[in-house]
C-alpha cells in the first residue's frame, strides 16, 4: 500500500515488508501505516509486540511481531481446568 499517488497506477499488489514479513487486516484501514507503534492506533487498537527472543541476538536474527488487539492480553478471564482427555478438536 503506497503512501505516495503515482500517476501511473500499480497493477500488481505486494506485500509490505522484507524478510518474509507480511501482514493482514480484518477490516481495512486496522493496520497504521509507516509506524509499528502509533500513539493512537486506529479503531482504537492496543498495540503489543511480540517476540520470541529470551536473549539479544544479532540484529538480522532479531525477529518480532506487531500485534494490534481490541483489548490487551491481560484482560482475559481467569483460566479454568480443562479435561485434557478429550480430543483436541472437541475442546471447543
Amino acid at each position: 500500500m503506497p503512501v505516495t499517488n503515482f500517476s501511473i497506477p500499480e497493477k500488481y499488489r505486494y506485500l509490505n515488508g522484507s524478510q518474509s514479513y507480511h501482514q493482514t487486516e480484518a477490516v481495512p484501514g486496522a493496520l497504521p501505516v509507516a509506524a509499528n507503534s502509533p500513539q493512537k492506533p486506529p479503531y482504537g487498537l492496543y498495540t503489543k509486540k511480540l517476540s520470541g527472543t529470551a536473549f539479544i541476538p544479532a540484529r538480522s536474527e532479531n525477529l518480532q511481531s506487531w500485534l494490534y488487539r481490541i483489548l490487551p492480553s491481560a484482560t482475559h478471564l481467569p483460566f479454568e481446568r480443562s479435561d485434557i482427555s478429550q480430543e483436541p478438536a472437541n475442546i471447543h
